[in-house]
């Protein structure tokens, strides 16, 4: 075994000490000037007859923004008559100023028809393309754009040459703005809908306008007031930051001359003897002292966390294959990664053909390509190299996913990045694709956007990530790096330079980053030029690591920490990956090509560079708790959609919001609690937000439980799902309300809800709870925790593919009491409510029939128990048939019989002979029977449940412990047969009659 070294203990003494959340302090200087350009038309540029400099809405932005405590200042570059053609004329002398952020606000003149002229001056197809045009150039230079429509013009502005309203030709070009900005992932202020709206309204746009469309004071501060909180957005930092610290252990050292270790990356394989004590695989290869000239995969093992390794292990079946003309075929840029679905590790690299002398060959067709094997851990045995099959067509001539990392997605599916192109010697492009692993075979499904720069040799390299419900991709260029993000792994906005957040060039060129994520917090690897580092080859040493601002896409400066210093060599290929919830692993070794290096102190290193996360203490619910424990009143409003409603599903008489009233009062029994279900079928956060004062705030609460998701993933863009989110979380502490935000719960996987996109979007309440320090009550993976432990009682606890029975409700509640409190109970033991036969109850009281719908025999045997306890009862009795009927058959006829119907009784007894094939066919049958059974909303009618043992007792029964589950699970009344009582079921019903408490 070889034991890791720890390197330079000066060093590592300097760095395990600092955190990333206490940088050094700055010298005391103001802060950097922000710079926003307004780029436009005479709208823009706004100074006219009746409007002054300082009355424009640049110059009304740059006050507002000052007095939010921003040092910005707002250029107004507005030319009077422009059109898109000729912004991208003069857009080199913008982006050579380096602002932060240019507003792109065009389209007036753009749509403008000429007298004597069919048509508009710029054609509605070629206004998109300058408009993605400019913001793919702003991106390139690491510019934010902010995409603005122009303001609707009034009913009294002049006519076009046509004759024609000129917001009729105008509005579609608005269309195509929007549109732009939804392809390009970039902000959108919608001046032309908000005046729509305003004029819609009452609002007459005269009053706005100086003379029909160019805006005067009012209308300058009515475009400032849309522009101002998306600038905001846009400049004002808002990442929270991560304390960590770090540790550099040596693993070996290799000088010999002949060859050096290189490409070490590592995957940790679960222990499950060990949980949070991974074995740990890394792979390698031998550099063979030739540019890109790569041995065959060896391996090293650690089972302690990387105190211990094996030796460098050469294997077998992932040497060099040997062809006629002296031609060797080796995998290199080999990433390894584990694959929870099946238990392996899959191993990712470059197909390459070498000469003798280790030239790189592309002396065949598609030479240039991905390979991959797969490593078994309970055999730890390896597959041999095999080819990843792409598609046809000369863009996949080249095609390699190489020193890359991908993302295995919850489904089992793997977002392989790769870079492509017709050959070696053109532009690369950058694509991510899906592929298909079954544990042995890796499969193309499909590719995304293709991504491409024509500068040097194009895109390249690229590293893939998932973090806060987006992924993230990291691009190498010659001359610079690149980032891009997207929402669903496949479609990215345009590539953008990184940059600092201070706007500053990040300074990272030809060479690769890489990526680490710890929650929903981002950081970036990479090397970067101007760290006194000019004598290494393109400044790939020293490996720096810094926290990314996830929505500008900057890495922010006061985070950098060195991870590996430089001493001579050359850091630039390397690996990153999570080992564990509390450490991420960065592995390089040295490139050690000359005495120059080994004069400066590299000998041939081989590094790990631990990040050992520093978990910040959570938010509290300081109030709400303390006024729990104290006896003192607590409003608690329950804001959410059909899960948070009472319905159907778990019975129809309450949900999680009556359990957490129970659940409180167990872990605080003084506490004073007045409780509110404001859940709505069907809702998402945009309805939300329209109704929250209403169902929300009107009641004054003191704390606010936020559970939205269902709903918005299958029909809210994911961003707007975060800004309204934000905006509920604002509201509410606007109105000195405390917030518990709470993530989705899990569900069956479904078209309209995939389990993919609805992580992304509970990765999305988890960034916003930790962004603005509120607590999340991760009832997502509460529930995917149980389903990996018992999947069996994760399943009984579903009425359907998506909504929890009351099982299901109990386990929120008790999830949702524990991050209000900090204390666990258990609601298992809590009965249904009483009275059971409520409705029935009532009638009986007020002397009305009773309309009961029941299946044979209790149709009969029903009239004598009910008429046992009261005689003047008026009962109407509806037979529901059995007889030969499938369980899915008397599924369907419940939902075709008893809601139409409306009665004050069901009584379901369904016969042993309705059996279904298979038992989750039983269990879906069986609560959809229920589902059915039952009125939609709060209320409606009784509803009990017998038991088959009542007709019959049967303790073979093949699922009758099954039915007593689902039942209870519903939260209805069972009638069952006592464990050794041979009575008629006709006194076995009269019996449970007689229990209830009809004279209370």
């Amino acid at each position: 075994m070889r034991r890791t070294t720890a390197y330079l203990a000066s060093w590592v003494l300097l760095f395990t000490t600092a955190r990333a959340d206490a940088p050094p302090a700055p010298p005391s200087s103001p802060s950097p000037v922000l710079t926003i350009v307004t780029l436009g038309d005479s709208i823009t540029h706004g100074v006219r007859a009746g409007v002054r400099p300082e009355e424009t809405f640049a110059a009304i932005s740059e006050r507002e923004l000052k007095t939010k405590g921003l040092n910005v200042r707002v250029l107004n570059l507005g030319i009077g008559g422009e059109r898109t053609d000729q912004a991208l004329k003069r857009l080199d002398a913008i982006t050579n100023s380096r602002p932060q952020v240019v507003t792109v606000m065009y389209g007036t003149n753009d749509s403008y028809v000429d007298a004597g002229k069919e048509g508009p001056r710029v054609s509605l197809d070629d206004f998109r393309k300058n408009l993605r045009a400019i913001v793919e150039r702003l991106l390139l230079h690491g510019i934010d754009p902010v995409l603005m429509t122009a303001p609707r013009e009034a009913e009294n502005a002049p006519l076009n040459g046509l004759g024609e309203n000129r917001n009729l030709r105008l509005a579609p070009f608005m269309v195509a703005c929007r549109e732009v900005a939804k392809e390009c992932q970039v902000p959108l202020v919608d001046h032309f809908a908000r005046w729509t709206d305003a004029e819609a309204k009452g609002q007459s746009l005269k009053d706005w306008t100086t003379d029909g469309y160019h805006p005067n004071p009012a209308g300058h501060q009515d475009l400032a007031n849309a522009m101002i909180p998306v600038l905001l957005e846009a400049v004002r930092p808002n990442t929270p930051r991560v304390p960590f610290t770090t540790r550099l252990d040596t693993v070996l050292e290799h000088n010999d001359g002949k060859f050096l270790w290189y490409h070490p990356r590592v995957t940790a394989i679960p222990s499950p003897n060990e949980p949070g004590v991974p074995e740990v695989l890394m792979t390698l290869q031998k550099h063979l002292n030739v540019s890109d000239h790569y041995s065959g995969l060896s391996m090293m093992r650690s089972k302690d966390l990387g105190q211990t390794w094996t030796e460098p292990d050469a294997v077998a079946e992932l040497d060099w294959i040997h062809e006629p003309g002296d031609v060797d075929v080796a995998v290199a840029d080999v990433t390894p990664g584990w694959h929870p679905a099946t238990g392996k590790v899959l191993a990712v690299g470059a197909q390459v053909r070498y000469s003798k002398k280790g030239k790189q060959l592309e002396d065949q067709p598609r030479s240039n390509q991905t390979a991959y094997a797969v490593f078994d851990p309970k055999s730890s045995r390896w597959t041999a190299w095999r080819r990843l099959e792409m598609p046809d067509g000369e863009s996949f001539n080249f095609a390699r996913s190489a020193c890359a990392q991908f993302v295995v997605e919850p489904d089992g599916s793997i977002l392989l990045p790769f870079y492509i192109g017709r050959s070696a010697e053109v532009p690369y492009a950058v694509t991510v694709v899906r592929c298909g692993f079954d544990g042995d075979k890796l499969t193309y499904r499909e590719h995304g956007d293709v991504l491409a720069l024509d500068v040097a040799r194009g895109l390249y390299e690229p590293s893939l990530i998932r973090a806060g419900g987006r992924y993230f991709l990291t691009i190498r260029n010659d001359l610079k790096g690149y980032v891009t993000a997207g929402d669903d792994g496949l479609h990215y906005r345009p590539v953008k330079a990184w940059t600092f957040d201070d706007d500053q060039e990040l300074g990272s060129y030809n060479t690769q980053q890489h990526w680490l994520a710890h929650g929903d917090c981002l950081f970036l690897i990479y090397t970067r030029r101007g760290a006194n580092n000019d004598h290494i080859m393109r400044h790939r040493a020293p490996l720096f690591l810094a926290q990314v601002d996830p929505q500008r896409l900057s890495v922010i400066r006061e985070t950098e920490r060195v991870l590996v210093p430089e001493r001579g060599a050359e850091l630039g290929n390397f690996g990153a990956a999570a080992i564990s919830d509390r450490e991420s692993w960065v592995t390089v070794s040295e490139g050690l090509w000359d005495q120059k290096a080994r004069e400066r102190g590299a000998k041939g290193a081989l590094f790990v560079a631990r990040v050992l996360w520093e978990e910040p203490k959570p938010p509290v619910l300081k109030s709400t708790r303390e006024a729990l424990q104290g006896g003192k009143p607590v409003r608690v409003v329950c804001f959410g959609d059909s899960v948070t409603g009472v319905y159907y599903h778990t019975g129809g008489r309450r949900a999680y919001t009556d359990m957490l009233r129970l659940a409180l009062r167990r872990s605080c029994p003084t506490a004073n609690l007045t409780m509110t279900n404001a859940g709505i079928s069907g809702h998402t956060t945009r309805d939300a937000l329209a109704r929250i004062d209403r169902d929300v705030l009107s009641h004054k609460p003191t704390l606010v439980t936020v559970m939205f998701g269902l709903n918005d993933v299958a029909r809210i863009p994911i961003e707007e799902y975060r800004k309204n989110l934000d905006e509920i979380v604002a509201r509410c502490q606007s109105a000195g309300v405390e917030v518990l935000l709470c993530t989705p719960n899990n569900v069956i996987d479904t078209g309209d809800r995939p389990i993919t996109k609805l992580l992304a979007y509970c990765d999305v309440v988890r960034e916003v709870g930790r962004r603005l320090n509120v607590p999340v009550c991760d009832i997502y993976a509460r529930g995917e925790s149980q389903r990996n432990r018992d999947g069996r009682a994760w399943r009984l606890g579903m009425s359907d593919e998506i909504h929890p029975n009351m099982d299901g409700h109990k386990r929120i509640a008790e999830s949702i009491a524990q991050a209000i409190t900090g204390t666990d109970v258990s609601l298992a033991d809590v009965p249904p409510p009483t009275p059971l036969l409520a409705r029935t109850t009532a009638q009986l009281k007020e002397g009305r029939p009773i309309r009961i719908i029941a299946m044979p025999p209790f149709d009969d045997l029903l009239r004598a128990a009910l008429k046992a306890e009261a005689p003047d009862a008026k009962l109407e009795v509806t037979p529901w048939p059995t007889d030969g009927k499938t369980l899915a058959e008397l599924e369907q006829d419940a939902k075709a019989r008893i809601r139409p119907a409306a009665p004050d009784l069901v009584v379901i007894a369904v016969p042993r002979t309705a059996k279904p094939g298979v038992q989750e066919a039983f269990i879906h049958d069986y609560a959809w029977l229920m589902n059915w059974s039952l009125n939609f909303g709060l209320g409606g009618w009784d509803c009990i449940v017998i038991h088959p043992s009542v007709i019959a007792a049967d303790p073979s029964g093949e699922n009758d412990h099954l039915i007593r589950q689902l039942v209870r699970a519903q939260d209805l009344p069972l009638i069952d047969r006592p464990p050794g009582d041979d009575r008629p079921a006709a006194e076995l019903l009269r019996d449970w009659f007689r229990q209830q408490p009809w004279q209370e």
